[in-house]
């Protein structure tokens, strides 16, 4: 009983230094867009980052993981001996790439009503359920058909895939292919951590750069992209408003008093805009504010600098 309670602290312990790590990664990417990047230690915001990376990465990591057969999931098709090499196994992981859109898909269209800017629309909605439903015919997609004419059946995905995601630009859909490039990302991901734990791949021989690479694009594009966007209700990054009371002796432009959006909020201070459009961040010590009322954009409290809001 009592290895088990240490097993678990450990875990507990490493899962919560990497969900730290991950969420100062992707805070740090975000407020360096601003122009700055806080070093503070303790913020309720990074573990809440760490947590939103988690919430989106774990549904791509076990769906890319379900799609390459990785992690004791079987792969979409299984081929014989004499198929799995040469052009064949080319294709196949090919076609696979095809069946990772069609995840991210999916994914994509439940996780963008998370974001600020979502909603419904019933274009959307058609393409949503007609490009999944093209997809998994059953007599059109399976492996005796890829076995007799595989570069036609690898073709054939990719055009619906492209026609699908055209038709997503065409619908400036922008936030969704957002989330659907960050989701094949992931699922990606989930071959290349899984031939490492499978061990299929020797250390010394696996392609760290490619890794490496996918792993910046991962936290570039969740820290620029996705989470400046998702709501501040659920812990996201977009911006708020907020409106200061400065002391009256201090020495700071009153302007700044009433329609700010907060970037983020540090021991020392605040780092706000003055519009959605603006990346240049400005500094508020904490030491001249009085009184800080968030979620408001217009003035609670009177012109007089009155301690008491209206």
């Amino acid at each position: 009983m009592r290895e088990r309670l240490d097993q678990l602290a450990k875990v507990l312990a490493i899962a919560g230094v990497t969900l730290y790590l991950v969420g100062f990664a992707v805070v740090a990417f975000r407020d360096a867009s601003y122009g700055f990047i806080a070093f503070n230690a303790v913020r309720a915001r990074i573990i809440t980052a760490g947590l939103l990376f988690a919430v989106f990465f774990i549904p791509a990591f076990f769906g890319g993981a379900q799609v390459y057969g990785r992690l004791g999931f079987t792969p979409q098709f299984n081929l014989k001996e004499e198929l799995a090499s040469g052009k064949r196994f080319f294709l196949l992981r090919t076609y696979r790439w095809s069946n990772l859109i069609l995840k991210a898909w999916a994914f994509s269209y439940f996780f963008q009503f998370m974001l600020v800017q979502s909603s419904f629309r019933w274009s959307r909605f058609i393409l949503f359920v007609a490009y999944p439903a093209i997809k998994s015919l059953p007599k059109a997609w399976n492996e005796p058909r890829f076995e007799k004419g595989p570069g036609l059946f690898v073709l054939t995905a990719f055009a619906v895939d492209f026609v699908a995601v055209a038709l997503a630009v065409y619908l400036k859909w922008l936030e969704f292919l957002l989330l659907l490039a960050w989701f094949f990302v992931a699922g990606y991901e989930a071959d290349e951590i899984g031939m490492l734990l499978d061990r299929k791949v020797e250390l010394r021989q696996h392609p760290w750069h490619l890794s490496a690479l996918s792993a910046f694009v991962l936290f570039s594009v969740f820290g620029l992209g996705i989470y400046p966007r998702l709501q501040p209700r659920i812990g996201g990054g977009h911006l708020s408003s907020i409106s200061f009371q400065f002391a009256n002796e201090a020495r700071i432009d009153k302007s700044l008093e009433f329609g700010d959006l907060l970037v983020d909020e540090v021991d020392t201070g605040y780092y706000i805009v003055r519009s959605e459009d603006d990346h240049s961040a400005i500094f508020v010590p904490r030491a001249v504010v009085t009184l800080a009322f968030y979620g408001s954009d217009h003035p609670p409290f009177d012109q007089k600098n009155s301690a008491v809001p209206k």
